[in-house]
């Protein structure tokens, strides 16, 4: 399966006539690692997860939006794990090896807020 890169985005302004016509506002901007991409993808389907960008906080349910979750992943990069089942954040999800990776382990930076981080399991 093709890893699908993130698209440029796109105005819609209209012209003298009324017909619309889209120009581009940001451009077209491929995956850095696409591989790598799309076995986190099904890493986190199989489990029920889902990655977050280390700037929000998973705790709240505002930030835990389509816009917010990792679509560029790169091995090394960080995230913040959410169970979608549990609804709870995860701190550490031990994946299995498949054909062509070895087993890993996939770890939640800390969410920190003026109260502290949160509590580990």
């Amino acid at each position: 399966m093709v890893a699908v890169a993130t698209p440029g985005k796109v105005k819609t302004m209209r012209t003298e006539n009324g017909s619309s016509v889209q120009r581009e506002v940001e451009p077209f901007v491929p995956q850095r690692c696409p591989a790598d991409a799309q076995w986190l993808k099904d890493v986190l389907q199989a489990n029920g997860l889902k990655a977050y960008k280390p700037s929000i906080s998973v705790t709240d349910p505002k930030q835990r939006r389509p816009a917010n979750e990792v679509r560029d992943y790169c091995s090394g990069d960080n995230f913040k794990l959410w169970s979608v089942n549990e609804r709870r954040y995860v701190h550490v999800l031990e994946a299995p090896a498949t054909r062509d990776r070895p087993p890993a382990r996939l770890q939640s930076i800390a969410t920190v807020g003026p109260w502290g981080p949160d509590p580990l399991p």
